[in-house]
C-alpha cells in the first residue's frame, strides 16, 4: 500500500477533525536498514514539502510539522500532527 493510500484510508477510520500523529524519518533515501537501529526495518524518508504534500491530499490539514533530532534513534525525524477534514 502506498503512503497516499495509506493516510486515505487513515482518514477514513476517524471522524471528521480526528487527529493524526506520526513520526518518519526526514531525508531522500529509502529502504531496508542493514546496521544500526533495527536492521532488518524499512524505511521511506521525507522531505517536509513532499510529506505536507502527502498528507494534505489524502484528506488531512497539517497542524504542526516539524523536523527534530533524536539522540536514541540517530538522525532527523518529521513530527506530524494533522487533523482529518474529508
Amino acid at each position: 500500500m502506498t503512503a497516499r493510500r495509506l493516510l486515505r484510508a487513515l482518514c477514513t477510520m476517524v471522524p471528521r477533525g480526528g487527529l493524526l500523529a506520526a513520526t518518519g524519518a526526514h531525508g531522500r533515501h529509502a529502504g531496508f536498514l542493514r546496521t544500526g537501529w533495527i536492521p532488518g526495518r524499512y524505511f521511506a524518508r521525507w522531505h517536509r514539502a513532499e510529506l505536507t504534500r502527502a498528507v494534505c491530499r489524502a484528506g488531512w490539514e497539517v497542524l504542526t510539522l516539524k523536523a527534530v533530532v533524536n539522540r536514541e534513534r540517530k538522525g532527523r525525524w518529521l513530527v506530524l500532527i494533522a487533523r482529518c477534514v474529508r
